[in-house]
């Protein structure tokens, strides 16, 4: 019997970010195909979409200290409530 060791490798690191308080698509989390990412809300409220333009209303809501891994066709839209609104991502390779 083999065991084999399978880890994801970072292909980049978002580090903290102000999310925009207009609904745009963060164009720092742009991605080439289908990519693993995980978010995490460092401060304030944040909103996330990974298919279409994030809104308050269409988007995964992640309060001060929550994360989710996600993956993204390509991009992750991000839009906050607050000028002060931060997060950080890991883009993990294909």
């Amino acid at each position: 019997m083999h065991v084999y060791n399978r880890f994801r490798e970072v292909k980049t690191i978002v580090t903290e970010a102000l999310a925009s308080t207009t609904a745009s698509t963060a164009s720092v989390l742009a991605t080439t195909g289908y990519t693993a990412a995980t978010v995490v809300c460092t401060t304030g409220n944040i909103w996330i979409n990974p298919i279409v333009t994030a809104t308050t209303a269409n988007g995964l809501k992640l309060i001060e200290g929550q994360g989710v891994d996600l993956i993204i066709p390509n991009t992750l839209s991000l839009i906050s409530d607050s000028t002060e609104a931060f997060y950080q991502a890991i883009l993990w390779k294909d």
